[in-house]
């Protein structure tokens, strides 16, 4: 199996480790319902190499893959709203960070950015926010090999 599939699957399983977290999706179609909130959704980005190198007669690739983590919540109030989000936005950070700033081995990531509050048109007092992760992992392709 590709390491980059053990990378998403790792993030996805410290998603759905987040507490109250009732809805957690990778690449969906659909923003998620008011009723699955708190909800966290992630999106996978084409990735780029960054060096080759080569043992073994196997290629080895050093690749950036960029990924956007959204978490939404419905909030008690729209007052209230933001600050609910921040406060599992906080919960969502000691998931993402449990063990360092990677996932898995050969892997490492850092965050570029942090949305404005998304206030989406999905009823009720809804609120979220966007964070781009860089995540750089190695592939070698004498793994998918053995």
């Amino acid at each position: 199996m590709l390491h980059r599939e053990n990378i998403i699957r790792e993030l996805w399983r410290r998603m759905e480790l987040v507490e109250g977290v009732q809805y957690t999706a990778r690449n969906p179609k659909k923003p998620p319902n008011v009723g699955d909130l708190p909800a966290i959704q992630f999106f996978e980005f084409q990735d780029r190499v960054l060096e080759t190198s080569q043992r073994g007669g196997y290629p080895i690739y050093k690749r950036t893959l960029p990924v956007i983590i959204e978490s939404f919540v419905a909030g008690s109030s729209e007052f209230a709203a933001t600050k609910d989000e921040l406060a599992f936005l906080e919960k969502l950070y000691k998931q993402l960070y449990a063990g360092g700033a990677t996932l898995g081995k050969r892997c490492s990531f850092v965050e570029k950015e942090l949305s404005r509050v998304l206030r989406p048109a999905t009823g009720g007092h809804v609120a979220g926010l966007g964070m781009t992760l860089e995540i750089v992992y190695v592939e070698n392709m004498a793994d998918i090999m053995v």
